[in-house]
């Protein structure tokens, strides 16, 4: 495998315990370390991200609100999939004449006139306000609106939103909490950016989810896992599933199996690369020999030999430099 691929909230992070597994989060560096790449694919803004989640695991990309936008390792953005200006003033039209809350992402963050079911739900998933913004004049954020949220106890008045936006999807998020976005967009759409990035295929994807807005890339990928969140919402999908949730064992030894790489999935390139980091290893401990071959003769032995012994130690830690050189090239 080249890729692996997480969500985030009841995938990696335990939704109860708000916590990351320490032995996931080994699991992904041993496995970056192996070369294989590793995305976030979130519902959240990466402003709502918690930071001790961005310190724990270097993701090399972000496939952020369920698609649309899409940022590269050092969270700068690399495009985005806002709604259409039409489709958010009929959306804050409606949710005006039906009086109902509403909020919605932005380049800034979550944008709400003022706190509401939206943002107290978003909270509790998000177990802090970071991202939520709260500003009476919420439209001054709205150059591009990514997703729509509303909150509804009414049937009814679903159904007239439901009527109305027909090309666009709705997701429950949270109880009478509902997502509206393109449905043209979704987590695999956004990653298939980073297949081309990273020249690789579904077939070189490994993918871990426990969402409805999870089926997209768990149903592409060439391995895929379901995290047990109790709630069988993903039940009809013939996917294996990781009893225990986030924090069971078994999640970090699935990681371990699939970060094998054998030498008949690589490139040519990554071939070259895997096969420099062994010349530069091989190359610095053979200068490191010779410089203490070199001590013990100038100093223990007390010969003539130190000098070779230091000259060949100069060659091949300029033949280190050299090939150090041609890697970050």
């Amino acid at each position: 495998m080249k890729l692996m691929i997480f969500d985030l909230d009841g995938t990696l992070l335990d939704k109860k315990t708000h916590t990351l597994s320490q032995e996931v989060v080994d699991a992904i560096a041993s496995a970056q370390k192996k070369g294989i790449k590793v995305l976030l694919a979130t519902g959240r803004h990466i402003e709502t991200i918690d930071l001790f989640i961005l310190n724990a695991i270097a993701f090399d990309g972000y496939v952020t609100v369920n698609g649309n936008i899409l940022l590269d390792k050092n969270k700068n953005k690399i495009v985005d999939y806002p709604l259409s200006k039409e489709d958010f003033t009929q959306l804050t039209h409606l949710c005006n004449q039906h009086n109902l809350p509403f909020a919605f992402h932005t380049r800034q963050g979550i944008v709400s006139e003022k706190d509401n079911p939206i943002t107290q739900a978003l909270e509790t998933i998000h177990h802090h306000k970071d991202g939520i913004i709260i500003d009476e004049n919420m439209h001054d954020y709205a150059d591009a609106v990514y997703n729509f949220m509303i909150y509804s106890e009414d049937k009814e008045a679903l159904q007239v939103f439901n009527d109305h936006f027909k090309h666009l999807k709705m997701e429950s998020f949270f109880p009478h909490c509902y997502d509206f976005y393109s449905k043209s967009i979704n987590k695999a759409v956004g990653i298939e950016l980073f297949l081309h990035k990273f020249k690789c295929t579904w077939n070189d994807v490994v993918a871990f989810g426990d969402s409805i807005n999870d089926v997209s890339m768990l149903e592409k990928a060439n391995i895929a896992y379901i995290i047990d969140n109790n709630k069988n919402t993903l039940d009809h999908l013939n996917i294996p599933m990781i009893k225990g949730g986030p924090l069971s064992s078994e999640f970090p030894q699935i990681i371990q199996k699939h970060s094998k790489v054998a030498i008949n999935d690589l490139t040519s390139d990554e071939v070259l690369v895997r096969m420099n980091d062994n010349r530069l290893k091989m190359t610095l401990l053979i200068a490191a020999s010779f410089f203490i071959f070199g001590i013990q003769s100038m100093f223990i032995a007390q010969n003539d030999r130190w000098i070779l012994y230091f000259s060949l130690s100069a060659i091949m830690s300029v033949l280190a430099a050299l090939i150090m050189r041609k890697k970050k090239q």
